[in-house]
């Protein structure tokens, strides 16, 4: 899975670069987009989660704290 953008709002903004490649997902291997959401909503909201990315020819961790996704992309107002 290719990193294609960033919102600045989310947990995502922790280092995550336009063309990353998403490796793992808290040491599991992700091979899709649903399998990558999969991995980090196992985890709690707040909890590190480590993300390896390869760039550039290297692999590199990224430590991320999932966010309640429905107060980051809330469409809506209340």
């Amino acid at each position: 899975m290719v990193v294609l953008g960033v919102t600045p709002a989310g947990p995502a903004a922790a280092g995550f670069r336009r063309g990353d490649a998403i490796v793992t997902v808290g040491g599991r291997s992700v091979a899709s987009q649903a399998e990558f959401y999969a991995r980090l909503w196992e985890h709690r909201v707040g909890e590190p989660v480590e993300i390896v990315v390869e760039r550039e020819a290297r692999r590199q961790s990224i430590t991320v704290r999932p966010a309640d996704r429905y107060r980051v992309y809330r469409t809506t107002e209340k």
